[in-house]
């Protein structure tokens, strides 16, 4: 009850932690979505990442099922007032050093959402991403090929298969 209670008054504060740079230096890393609302191509499309064939293992890239593990935090979709909640407990619960990761338009900054009573205009009013990635939807090879900057691969390209 007193996390409930800590997690609430945070959210009146309008406050999210500053996030610090991530560096495994092991040439992969894990990641834990969030998909914070929108139209949901942004996640549609992580998805098919993780499941239609393009074998993100391959290039490093681990998604786990819940934040305790994970090194980045992947945010897709608008941030809506009633998913910010759930956003900020999914970062405490990770350990630190974690990072943060901004796919597509409506993360990054509202994308066409951003003049909306129930949304937040991205997450870069309110912290600096890690890592972000353009696009509406962020395509899958477009996703492999933003995060080899964070695996350390000089921006080597990945094809499906």
């Amino acid at each position: 009850m007193m996390k409930i209670r800590a997690l609430l008054t945070g959210l009146h504060e309008g406050v999210f932690p500053r996030l610090p740079e991530v560096s495994r230096g092991k040439g992969e890393f894990s990641l834990f979505h969030v998909d914070a609302g929108g139209c949901d191509g942004c996640a549609m499309e992580i998805e098919s990442l993780r499941y239609g064939g393009w074998n993100p293992e391959k290039y490093g890239l681990h998604f786990h099922e819940t934040p305790t593990s994970a090194d980045f935090l992947l945010i897709t979709g608008v941030c809506t007032h009633a998913m910010m909640p759930v956003v900020r407990a999914a970062w405490a619960a990770m350990a630190r050093p974690a990072g943060l990761i901004a796919a597509g338009a409506c993360a990054m900054d509202g994308g066409p959402f951003q003049r909306n009573y129930a949304t937040l205009p991205g997450l870069r009013g309110s912290v600096t991403p890690s890592l972000e990635i353009p696009g509406c939807p962020v395509s899958p090879g477009d996703f492999l090929s933003a995060l080899s900057t964070l695996l350390g691969n000089g921006g080597s390209s990945a094809q499906e298969g």
